[in-house]
């Protein structure tokens, strides 16, 4: 049995289990109280080829820094003023009222900002296997990553090429879907009628 234990600032926890029966068990948890969410993939329905996903929030980096500047500044003021003073006291006003807002915006840079590895299942996109990039560290998280491309890449190996002619369709489908061809209502009746074996005409 192979185990990826991962930990993310804001992220919460996530913990990745290939028993060796062709499965893999994905618990997410994320903390503040919220139960976490658990499910087990066969490893023939993810595609072998991840992708990453990387978000960085911009606007939140440069909110932080635009209220870092006069937050401090106030601070410094504040420190270098006489304590009795009316300038210690506006200098102390200030930087209090500004540093709650700058603290939100680092507390969401760091909580919206990503980067990701992907296991796509394009059956049912709820089951993706999603890691936290380089977590613990990134030479387990690339022998995990390695054992896992492996499993799949000999599940996919044992399972009917129809079931791979599925997923290629589902693809497709959410290519069409992504570039505006397909509404998502008409993208899920397609899917259900791929699920279900029918085919599918050509649009």
């Amino acid at each position: 049995m192979t185990e990826l234990i991962q930990k993310a600032f804001m992220k919460g926890k996530r913990t990745f289990t290939l028993p060796g029966d062709g499965t893999v068990h994905c618990t997410y948890g994320y903390g503040y109280g919220r139960s976490a969410y658990q499910f087990t993939v066969d490893l023939s329905k993810l595609d072998v080829n991840p992708r990453e996903d990387r978000f960085f929030a911009t606007s939140m980096l440069v909110g932080a820094v635009i209220l870092g500047i006069p937050s401090i500044g106030c601070l410094v003021g504040a420190i270098l003023s006489d304590c009795s003073s009316d300038a210690f006291i506006m200098f102390s006003v200030f930087s209090a009222l500004l540093s709650p807002f700058m603290l939100m915006c680092i507390f969401g840079f760091l909580k919206q900002s990503y980067h990701l590895l992907v296991f796509a299942n394009p059956i049912n996109q709820q089951d993706n296997v999603v890691l936290f990039q380089g977590k613990p560290d990134p030479v387990r998280c690339e022998q995990f990553v390695t054992t896992l491309r492996t499993g799949i890449a000999t599940a996919h190996e044992a399972v009917p090429q129809l079931i791979t002619s599925f997923a290629a369709e589902i693809r497709e489908l959410m290519k069409l879907r992504d570039e505006g061809v397909l509404s998502e209502i008409e993208f899920q009746t397609a899917k259900t009628q791929v699920i279900k074996g029918e085919t599918i005409r050509q649009r």
